[in-house]
């Protein structure tokens, strides 16, 4: 469903966690955390400005960047609830 893929964070860091804690509330599963089969920008971000990364979004991660990609609408807008737990739960903690 929402593919989160964690790369070069580690998994004890706290936006790892809130990730984990906003997906539980919104879709009752825990999140499956895994590294990305697919290219992606996150490496300079981490690598260059040093900071944590979190590449996350909806759909399979065999689809991602692949010929005919696509995402299925309940993944999009089940990805749209995470993001808002994940908003609105910082926003809670941080304000």
């Amino acid at each position: 469903l929402l593919s989160n893929a964690c790369k070069f964070t580690s998994v004890g860091k706290i936006t790892v966690e809130a990730l984990k804690t906003a997906y539980k509330e919104a879709l009752g599963v825990e999140a499956k955390i895994v590294g990305s089969p697919a290219g992606c920008d996150s490496r300079l971000w981490k690598n260059i400005a040093g900071g944590e990364v979190l590449l996350i979004g909806p759909g399979n991660l065999s689809e991602c960047h692949a010929v005919n990609e696509y995402v299925e609408m309940d993944a999009f807008y089940n990805a749209i609830l995470v993001y808002a737990h994940l908003i609105l739960n910082w926003a809670q903690k941080y304000k």
